[in-house]
């Protein structure tokens, strides 16, 4: 039977989605849908699990550019949007390549202002209301109209532009502004010379030697005095424990070690797939702790970052008993929230959310779900899962927090089995072995792509979703993403731990 004919062809005012009426009428159908709801969909409205049943689809959609679950529409015909919001749409490099390659279809180039004809309509408008035909060539219109809107004749002259100017020159070079790069100086411009002061220091970005590992010094600078903040003594750039390679940082009081990781010179286009787990490998041999860090965990998360060395350090000074905490379950979007905030991976899809509140304050977290299909499990039983997230607000250690969370979630869910990962850049595992959780195995490196100068999940990028895009099928997944020049950058594995209760 064609299960999305069936429920979607001649199904007045929706009859076919009604749980009473498929239970009496079609009772096959019915169970078949009720056991293909797993406890992930065991709280969906029906109609949504009839979807998911007739779509093979065991996991609620998430939006590929946030990750924060897809809302359902009117029918099942509609089913869940492709994105959460117009806003991350536009964020996704798939849809922007989608929508290029639209306007060079109708336009002839990357948006309709390329079409000659939208060109003339518009002179032609500036011409009869403006006498130019282009707006910004009319000086005083603009001057007139900036001092009406911001009492200023220029924007540059105000303060929420200058800030953004230096936050944006922050992210993108490290300093507040390229002239303090190092080798960058203002130069005099001759009379003679078109050369700008903004063209010479963008020209000389580009010819400095290595413009991208001076960028890298500066974020590993940044790092360094952090360290320096703590009292933290170290080496910089150590060469003698690895035999020649080398070590960013290394703190021999803690024998720590860290690893800063550029995006662009740790991709696969210059370093072997096995790289940062076989430098780990080799420091644990020195009984070492090596740590990773990805340059856009620095950029875009360093509050993160800094906390969680502060604990591997023994810094942490905000200290709270977890019997001192009340334990509550968390919703979806408190707990998203808590993880965009204090969680070096952010947010992520589960079943169970507990907490632990002190002061009526959410102070630590742990999540529960099904064991991750992608992840390469076949469909789990109902009382199997996986535990997904752990993590403590930022600067605090919650003794016994984690014990106390998995007690309560294994007393209220009494599952016969739980796994989960211990990512090798951060953690050894030694949470896990406290907590009663038995070693399984060490997974090879994952894989991120590099988009937009942050690392994205390899699954927003699957050949399937590729395909739909339009995409060439008969190219996998890493020839489509390669042609469009978006490389990969791959970490250290995980730790594969297990706790079973038959």
């Amino acid at each position: 039977m064609d299960l999305i004919n069936f429920f979607i062809e001649n199904n007045k005012n929706g009859i076919k989605t009604k749980e009473s009426f498929l239970k009496k009428n079609y009772p096959d159908i019915y169970f078949e849908i009720i056991d293909y709801s797993n406890d992930e969909l065991n709280d969906l409205p029906f109609i949504q699990k009839i979807w998911h049943f007739i779509n093979e689809e065991p996991n609620k959609p998430v939006c590929p550019t946030c990750n924060i679950q897809l809302k359902f529409k009117r029918s099942l015909k509609e089913g869940y949007g492709v994105y959460c919001s117009k806003v991350c749409s536009n964020k996704n490099e798939i849809q922007k390549t989608k929508i290029k390659n639209t306007n060079n279809e109708k336009y002839g180039g990357n948006a309709p202002i390329c079409s000659d004809e939208i060109k003339n309509k518009i002179k032609k408008t500036h011409l009869e209301k403006y006498g130019v035909d282009n707006l910004f060539k009319d000086k005083d219109y603009i001057k007139t109209k900036t001092i009406e809107k911001h009492n200023v004749n220029h924007i540059a002259k105000l303060d929420s532009t200058k800030e953004k100017i230096k936050n944006t020159n922050l992210i993108k070079y490290g300093v507040s502004s390229p002239l303090k790069l190092p080798n960058v100086r203002r130069k005099r411009v001759r009379k003679n010379t078109s050369l700008s002061t903004v063209d010479f220091i963008k020209r000389k970005i580009v010819l400095m030697d290595n413009p991208l590992n001076e960028l890298k010094s500066l974020k590993e600078k940044q790092i360094c005095e952090f360290l320096g903040e703590l009292n933290i003594k170290y080496i910089k750039g150590d060469r003698t424990l690895l035999k020649g390679q080398e070590l960013d940082i290394f703190i021999p009081d803690y024998s720590l070690a860290i690893e800063f990781n550029g995006l662009f010179w740790h991709s696969d286009k210059f370093i072997e797939n096995n790289y940062h787990y076989n430098k780990t490998k080799d420091c644990n041999k020195l009984n070492i702790r090596l740590v990773h860090i990805f340059e856009d965990e620095w950029t875009y998360n360093s509050s993160i970052v800094k906390s969680r060395l502060k604990t591997l350090l023994g810094l942490t000074q905000t200290r709270i008993f977890a019997r001192k905490c009340e334990i509550k379950y968390v919703d979806t979007k408190t707990k998203t929230q808590f993880l965009i905030e204090n969680h070096i991976q952010g947010p992520v899809g589960s079943k169970f959310n507990l907490g632990l509140y002190y002061n009526s304050e959410l102070v630590s977290i742990m999540t529960f779900g099904k064991k991750r299909l992608n992840l390469g499990f076949k469909q789990s039983k109902n009382d199997e899962y996986e535990l997904l997230r752990f993590c403590n607000k930022l600067n605090h250690i919650v003794v016994g927090g984690a014990s106390k969370l998995l007690k309560k979630f294994i007393s209220d869910q009494s599952p016969k089995e739980i796994i989960s990962y211990a990512d090798k850049r951060w953690s050894d595992g030694n949470l896990y072995k406290k907590l009663g959780f038995s070693f399984v195995k060490e997974t090879v490196p994952n894989y991120y792509y590099i988009v937009s100068k942050k690392r994205e999940s390899r699954f927003k990028y699957r050949k399937d979703v590729l395909v739909s895009l339009g995409f060439d099928k008969n190219k996998s997944e890493s020839e489509i993403m390669e042609e469009r020049g978006i490389r990969k950058i791959y970490d250290c594995g995980n730790l594969l731990f297990k706790m079973s209760f038959i």
